[in-house]
This record gives C-alpha cells, sequence and structure tokens, in this order.
C-alpha cells in the first residue's frame, strides 16, 4: 500500500476539519491547591489541536499556505477610504446594514484563499474559471483543477499574474514548505517552477535570481528563524539553510527530508530541532525521532530514537522549546512525553512532574505546552481528554515551580496559543492566564478565539448572508454588509488583512463549496 493510499483517509478529514473552522530537574512539585471551574454547567465539547506556527503553520489547509513567521516593516498603505455609498444602499430595517453592490473583483469557477501580506497590500490567491472546474475529473471535486494564482494589489487594484504556481491541491502531506515567501523587509522570495529562486521588492517586479546557490532548484521554502536570518529550503533531496541577507547557503547533513518531518528554531536561533516522522506502515521501521542541529555548522548535535503517535504529521509529538536549550516532545507511541536538551540527555516526564507511569495502551492526551522564553517560565499541562481523572497544570518559574489540580471531570482543560488555560463550553470559551495559579475562570468576549493569538481587536464574523463587524475594544457593532445577489444559498467568509484596514469576502456556493465571488473593500468604521 502506497504512502498516498494509506494517508489519504486522515487528510481529507483534516481537511473536511479545518473548513468547518499548531523542565528542570529538580525537586518534586509542590501541590498548591485545586482551581474550581466557572460555576456554569456547560457541557463540555473535545477540543482539537489549536493553530499553531506555524505556522503549520501550517495548518490543515489543503495546500501549502505562507503564513509569515516574523513581523515585517509595513511599506506605507494610504488609509482606505470610506465605502462608497454611491454603490451601497442603507437597509431601512437597520441604520447598520449596509447593502454593497459594487462588482467583486472576481466572479467564476473557483477561489482559494492563500493569505495577506503582512503590510495588507497584498491578497494571495487562486482564481478558477468556469472551464477550469469543469475539467474535475468528478463533479465539485475541489483541488483537481489548476487554476490562476494571483496577487491583488489593494493599492491599485492590479492582479499580479507572473508566477505560475499550481492550483492542486497536495494531498502528500503539507510539511511546513511553501514556494514563497514575504522576508523580514518586505520582499518577496519565490521558488519558481523554472528553477529560478526569485527574491523581488513586489510582487512581479523584477528582482535577483538566487538559484545558482543551489545545486538543484528550489522545491520548498520553510520556515524563518527568530532572529530573521536564516530560511530552511529543501533543494536536490536535502535541508538547507539560506541567509537571506547575506545571500549565502549550507546545508544540514545526516538528516533525510521528508514532507512529515517538524522542523522547530530555538528561540535564540542557534539549534533547530527536528521530529523525523518514521513509522510509515505499522511496521515501526522506520522508529522517527529527534535530531538537534547546530545552525552554525548545519550539523547534528544531538540525537534520540522514539516512536511517533502519526507519521501523517511530524508536530505529533512537537517539538515545543521552553528555553533556548530544552525542548518537550508531548507524546510518544513508546516512551511517553519527555524533556530532552541540546546535549542529547532525556528525562521522561509524566513520572518527574505528575506522579504517572506512562501507558502505551493509554498515551492520549499529549501534554499542552507554553513556554514565555523572555521571563524564564513555562507552563505544562497533562490534560484530562479522553481520561479519567483530573488535569493537571506544572508551572515552573524563575520563583518555584507548582502542580495545580483542575479537577472538574465536565471539561476538557486546554493551554492555548494565546498564554491562556480553560475549557470550550459549546463556543463559550472560559480562560485565565495560565500563569496566574488558582485565578478563576472567566468568559471570553464575545467572537474572542483563544486558538488565535494575537487576534485582532475587530470580530468579523458571517452569519447566513451577512458579514458582521465587531469592535471589542469599545464593545459596539461597527456595520452589517449584504453583498446584492448572494444573500440567501451562499456562505460568505470574511478575511481582514492584518493591519484590518481591508476585508476579503470568499463567497461560497452550498452544494460544493466552489468559491463563486470574492469582494475586497475598506473595512467600514463609524
Amino acid at each position: 500500500m502506497s504512502k498516498f493510499r494509506l494517508l489519504m483517509p486522515i487528510v481529507i478529514f483534516l481537511i473536511f476539519l479545518a473548513a468547518c473552522t499548531q523542565t528542570e530537574a529538580g525537586e518534586e512539585p509542590t501541590l498548591v491547591g485545586v482551581t474550581p471551574p466557572a460555576a456554569t454547567a456547560v457541557a463540555s465539547t473535545a477540543l482539537s489541536t489549536g493553530p499553531t506556527e506555524p505556522i503549520l503553520e501550517p495548518t490543515a489547509q489543503p495546500t501549502e499556505t505562507p503564513a509569515p513567521t516574523a513581523t515585517t516593516e509595513e511599506t506605507a498603505v494610504s488609509t482606505p477610504p470610506p465605502v462608497d455609498n454611491s454603490n451601497t444602499t442603507t437597509g431601512s430595517s437597520d441604520d447598520q446594514t449596509i447593502l454593497i453592490t459594487t462588482e467583486p473583483i472576481f466572479a467564476g469557477g473557483d477561489l482559494q484563499f492563500v493569505g495577506w501580506s503582512p503590510d495588507s497590500r497584498y491578497l494571495a490567491y487562486y482564481e478558477y474559471t468556469e472551464e477550469q472546474v469543469a475539467e474535475s475529473p468528478v463533479e465539485g471535486l475541489r483541488g483537481t483543477y489548476p487554476g490562476t494564482f494571483v496577487f491583488y494589489d489593494t493599492q491599485t487594484g492590479e492582479k499580479c499574474t507572473d508566477y505560475p504556481f499550481s492550483g492542486l491541491f497536495n494531498y502528500e502531506g503539507g510539511g511546513s514548505g511553501v514556494l514563497w515567501r514575504w522576508l523580514p523587509n518586505g520582499q518577496l522570495l519565490l521558488s519558481l517552477p523554472d528553477g529560478q529562486l526569485i527574491q523581488t521588492d513586489a510582487p512581479c517586479e523584477p528582482g535577483q535570481n538566487r538559484g545558482a546557490l543551489f545545486p538543484a532548484s528550489v522545491s520548498s521554502i520553510g520556515s524563518l528563524s527568530p532572529n530573521d536570518q536564516w530560511l530552511i529550503l529543501l533543494s536536490g533531496g536535502q535541508y538547507w539553510l539560506y541567509d537571506w541577507m547575506a545571500q549565502n547557503a549550507q546545508p544540514i547533513v545526516e538528516v533525510q527530508p521528508d514532507s512529515f518531518n517538524n522542523l522547530v528554531w530555538s528561540p535564540d536561533s542557534r539549534h533547530i530541532s527536528i521530529t523525523l516522522a518514521g513509522n510509515y506502515t505499522g511496521d515501526r521501521s522506520p522508529i522517527g525521532g529527534t535530531r538537534v542541529i547546530e545552525v552554525a555548522t548545519g550539523e547534528v548535535v544531538a540525537q534520540h530514537d522514539w516512536e511517533p503517535a502519526n507519521a501523517l504529521d511530524g508536530t505529533f509529538g512537537g517539538p515545543v522549546w521552553i528555553n533556548n536549550n530544552e525542548f518537550v516532545v508531548t507524546l510518544s507511541l513508546d516512551q511517553g512525553p519527555f524533556l530532552m536538551n541540546i546535549n542529547g540527555e532525556v528525562q521522561p516526564l509524566l513520572p518527574l512532574l505528575f506522579d504517572e507511569t506512562f501507558d502505551p495502551e493509554n498515551y492520549w492526551p499529549p501534554l499542552d505546552v507554553y513556554a514565555d522564553v523572555a521571563n524564564g517560565r513555562y507552563a505544562i499541562l497533562r490534560g484530562n481528554e479522553g481520561r479519567e481523572g483530573a488535569a493537571k497544570l506544572y508551572i515552573s518559574t524563575p520563583d518555584g515551580e507548582s502542580l495545580e489540580i483542575l479537577d472538574n471531570p465536565a471539561f476538557v482543560y486546554r493551554i492555548f496559543p494565546d498564554g491562556t488555560v480553560g475549557y470550550d463550553g459549546n463556543g463559550r470559551y472560559f480562560t485565565r492566564p495560565v500563569f496566574a495559579t488558582n485565578a478563576p475562570f472567566t468568559e471570553q468576549s464575545a467572537g474572542a478565539n483563544p486558538w488565535i493569538p494575537g487576534e485582532n481587536n475587530l470580530h468579523v464574523a458571517a452569519n447566513g448572508g451577512t458579514v458582521t463587524i465587531f469592535d471589542r475594544s469599545k464593545d459596539e457593532l461597527i456595520a452589517r454588509l449584504q453583498f446584492e445577489g448572494y444573500e440567501t444559498g451562499y456562505t460568505l467568509n470574511p478575511l481582514p488583512s492584518p493591519n484590518e484596514q481591508w476585508l476579503a469576502i470568499f463567497v461560497n456556493e452550498p452544494q460544493y463549496s466552489l468559491g463563486k465571488a470574492l469582494f475586497v473593500m475598506p473595512i467600514p468604521t463609524n
């Protein structure tokens, strides 16, 4: 059985899931008390792992989505004008409902969102004509037809279509790589099908070809280091470290590239911990494990073999760095979760922190980890999803360590990427800061989602044929938008730009969820 056929059902499930919405050894930890959950008795719902950097990405995206990993210098973006009232009609029943009558920037067979540029000027997406969609071997089967890759310029209204990237979905694992990425100085790095590696100031502008630095064409552009200096590239069947400012590159030796591997930078950018997927067919060969790379040399300086929970995704198990020298493997099938350092030393975490013995027959769930490296503290949660007994929250700070018991079995406790701990009560999130030991859980404001760190001030959501824009800071409604011709029978997917000046609305039809129209407009203001 091929890897593709083995993993296809799982990948399809992940795509469906995405469409519907990433220690120090010392004294024994001290039990500091039991934290009561919020008084509201709400039936719990199991939480899936939230989005990570990509990061990753990723991301259960069916195609590689370049999510920038570092803040870029914003280019000058003019303040968007207010919505043109000559092309809108205010609904008589509600002064805050605006009927949008302007033409979409695309109407056709299908659409696929890729991402906003960090400075919010460009929207990247694929558009497909009716004729391209009709070429699908199965009616309505998305991702089986090529399309046109577009950078839409919000300043000029022009479309850049110079880059012949494929619009086909990638079912062989997302990995962490993409074919283009925004750089911290606002430039673009693009790996083109003809072998060029173009570094340019803006879409469709001439740039420099860096392809000669590599032995073969670059097939994937990976994550950017925290210090903004290095990129991980894949070329000629080997990982490479690319200094995009100095324009030099060096190979990472001794590691076999795989789209299911997970490569994570240390906070100081001096090391990379690589989780090797392994175990494709269930025969434990290869078993997988961890390799630590020293960035200065590109060489393996530490290694440890262990069995990942699922070869589909190397992120099943981490790693999660808790400081510059140590990281946590959150789950392994043969050894349980463990702590590893850059010298290759390993400590099992269940007995060390939680007074538990690892049971390979009851390994779920993996540990949740949150690290505040700048302040020298981290938290590790032994969750209660699908398990008898309480959740346990271990906290390590420069002042000491503690163990907190979260003992209400009606709730599934998680550590969220925004630095809170809490639970989901039927779509209502109850959280508290993760390091605020024994503090009460309080309900987050309407529309807030702790799975999304650094979420924008505006909450933009769709309900039926209406897009609602709500200002959390003022606790007030900004506007409701209706789009002429798409009031009923369509699903609206609003995507605000990072600076909250622009709003992209992808309109999907009900039968196959094909994207039939795309609007890009300034976000209304009061």
